[in-house]
This record gives C-alpha cells, sequence and structure tokens, in this order.
C-alpha cells in the first residue's frame, strides 16, 4: 500500500510541473518526450511517463525497478 500511495503521489506531482522528469534516452530506439521519475521513498524504482500537449494528460508508460533493461522494457514495437 505504501508503495502504491508513492507511484500515486508523483504521478499527481506532475500535474503542476509536466516536464519535471528527466528526458529518457534509449540506446537503441528513439521514442520523443518520454521522460522519468524515481518514486520517493523507493528510489530505485522509476515511473515513465509522457506529457501529451494537445490533450493536456500525463500518460504513465510504466513503473520499473531501475535494474531492469529499460530499453527492452519500454520498447515499442
Amino acid at each position: 500500500m505504501r508503495f502504491e500511495n508513492a507511484v500515486f503521489a508523483q504521478i499527481e506531482s506532475l500535474r503542476t510541473s509536466t516536464e519535471r522528469g528527466a528526458v529518457f534516452r534509449f540506446r537503441r530506439h528513439r521514442r520523443e518526450a518520454l521522460r522519468w521519475l524515481s518514486i520517493a521513498g523507493f528510489r530505485r524504482y522509476l515511473l515513465f511517463y509522457f506529457y501529451d500537449r494537445a490533450e493536456h494528460r500525463i500518460h504513465v508508460v510504466n513503473v520499473r525497478h531501475g535494474s531492469m533493461d529499460m530499453d527492452a522494457a519500454l520498447r515499442e514495437d
């Protein structure tokens, strides 16, 4: 429950600062505007998201442990 609350708190914090996360740089794939934030209290977990300016919406792509191969886990086929 604590982890879930921390994830939702990070998502909620993006309402006022949509570009606060660092831009994620893929090694093998190009995907513009994907950003990431670590989860407060769970620093090894990362929240991946992008902000759709046209819709004024935050889209959460995934929450992953930092030890995973992010390039493979977040790849769009």
